[in-house]
């Protein structure tokens, strides 16, 4: 009821020049659907809004968005860490493999593709004990004593991609 009959600038004055009033000229000038996501101070909130242009008027649509904000830049926090794990594990002279208990690979370094030959999007989602492993009862034994005991340590004979066998010095 505060609102009605006012103008939006007189209502809100801090939020001329806004990316709010950026959004809602555009809305006007341009006859289409603008929609701005900002943190509005006076309110201590970040705000979605959206503009739908009418043919007698614009109407604003506005949500509180502060929640859904904090979970997005967290996750993009812990998505640069990720990467920066990544890239420090991408200059590690090891193989580093990821891998689910389901054998299926979910990390391959760029040691791993120096040693084993295969790219990375050669094998995310493979199945490390089909792919790599000649003798399957062998990563079967260390995946049995790595669940029994929390960790295994030994050599295991594998295979490159080009089929030649090595010997890997292992750490599960």
């Amino acid at each position: 009821d505060d609102l009605h009959g006012r103008r939006l600038w007189d209502a809100y004055p801090e939020a001329e020049g806004s990316e709010f009033s950026i959004g809602y000229r555009a809305a006007l000038s341009e006859n289409r659907t603008v929609t701005v996501r900002d943190y509005y101070p006076p309110f201590d909130a970040w705000i979605e809004a959206r503009a739908y242009p009418t043919e007698h008027a614009l109407v604003l649509a506005l949500r509180d968005v502060s929640e859904s904000e904090a979970v997005r830049r967290e996750l993009l926090e812990r998505k640069a860490e990720v990467e920066a794990q990544g890239a420090l594990l991408d200059i590690a002279r090891d193989a580093i493999v990821i891998r689910g208990l389901d054998g299926k690979i979910r990390y391959w370094n760029a040691a791993a593709t120096r040693i084993y030959g295969w790219e990375l999007d050669e094998v995310i989602g493979c199945n490390s004990r089909e792919l790599i492993y000649p003798d399957v009862s062998q990563f079967d034994q260390a995946l049995a004593a790595t669940l029994r005991d929390g960790h295994w340590d030994g050599e295991v004979t594998q295979v490159t991609k080009s089929g030649s066998p090595i010997i890997a010095d292992a750490s599960w």
